[in-house]
């Protein structure tokens, strides 16, 4: 009898854990998990790669870079690439004209999320690199395992909360 009280709530448990989401694959790294219930009058859309305008008008991007998209000198650390962008890593040895476009990426998104905090947390073997603003957030993800990219999630008139909950599921 024990073992089937036992055996009744794992399995109510692992209901309740896998809710039911839609996985929008960025790459075969980077993948974003949506959760079925928020999706009631979404649209899919295509701008510069896969998003989402969810029926209270938040907007969900997803953005593979690479040294090709970014056109950065060959070589070039992609892992560095959300320290620049974000203020964390100064541009002073960088090379014209990148160091001024991390320079004015960093003002800009400054700029659009009124000074945010820049937090780094790590979710298994990725660097999540994240700031947000009072009603949007933009994240970079590096994996560490591998070097050919690395991904953008933005998300606009986003709740923050609702935002870092989908983080965690990347």
């Amino acid at each position: 009898m024990k073992y089937i009280i036992i055996l009744v709530l794992i399995s109510m448990l692992h209901g309740c854990a896998t809710a039911p989401a839609t996985v929008i694959s960025y790459s075969p790294f980077f993948k974003v998990q949506i959760p079925h219930r928020d999706l009631s009058g979404a649209v899919f859309f295509q701008s510069d790669s896969i998003s989402v305008r969810f029926s209270d008008g938040s907007v969900l991007s997803g953005l593979i870079i690479d040294e090709e998209i970014e056109s950065l000198p060959p070589g070039f650390n992609l892992a560095e690439y959300p320290e620049f962008s974000l203020g964390l890593k100064s541009t002073d040895d960088l090379q014209e004209p990148y160091a001024s476009l991390f320079g004015n990426s960093w003002e800009e998104t400054k700029r659009m999320l009124e000074n945010p905090a820049v937090t780094k947390s790590k979710n298994g073997n990725k660097l999540i690199y994240t700031a947000c603003g009072s009603n949007s957030c933009v994240s970079f993800l590096v994996d560490q395992t591998m070097t050919e990219h690395i991904f953008m999630l933005s998300g606009s008139n986003f709740d923050q909360s609702k935002y870092l909950n989908l983080l965690s599921g990347i």
